[in-house]
């Protein structure tokens, strides 16, 4: 869940004109080495190793930035602020993110369908679809936007019974 904070450290972030080569850079240290961000949130790592390590790690037009998330204690939620950053991006383009599970394999016509029917209904330009096959799905699928789910699974068609027998 993107907080305030992280939405606003996003806001700056985005301000910087950083490349995104050099975002995805940093955003893939952070993933792949732990260790970094625990070494630059912990308190008792004084303020010039911190710069240090920043400035030795990371590419030059984003050590600022690291600096900044070192010296407000932010460095614990750079997940969040980067996930910020995403939506913040997209929004720009005008864009949505999505997310469709499927059961069996959906061929380039039926995804370019799912994709038409999201930027109508959210009125956007267009859809960042993340494609996961899903066999416990049985048979169908489930499109999560934003906040909302849409299940055409036989799965959840089941569960949705099953709730109906239990409530009686």
């Amino acid at each position: 869940m993107i907080t305030q904070r992280a939405m606003n450290y996003a806001k700056v972030l985005e301000s910087l004109s950083i490349s995104k080569k050099d975002i995805s850079n940093t955003r893939a240290l952070l993933e792949e080495v732990p260790m970094v961000a625990d070494v630059l949130g912990n308190p008792l790592v004084r303020k010039e190793e911190k710069k240090s390590v920043a400035k030795s790690l990371f590419p030059e037009s984003i050590t600022k930035f690291v600096r900044l998330l070192c010296e407000h204690n932010a460095v614990g939620i750079w997940k969040d602020i980067f996930e910020a950053y995403d939506a913040l991006l997209l929004e720009k383009e005008n864009k949505v993110k999505a997310t469709l599970r499927y059961a069996m394999q959906m061929d380039q016509e039926d995804i370019d369908q799912v994709k038409e029917m999201i930027c109508k209904k959210y009125n956007k330009a267009g859809v960042e679809l993340d494609l996961i096959k899903d066999p416990s799905l049985i048979s169908g699928m489930v499109l999560q936007v934003n906040d909302t789910e849409y299940d055409k699974s036989i799965k959840g068609r089941l569960d949705e019974m099953q709730k109906t027998l239990v409530r009686r």
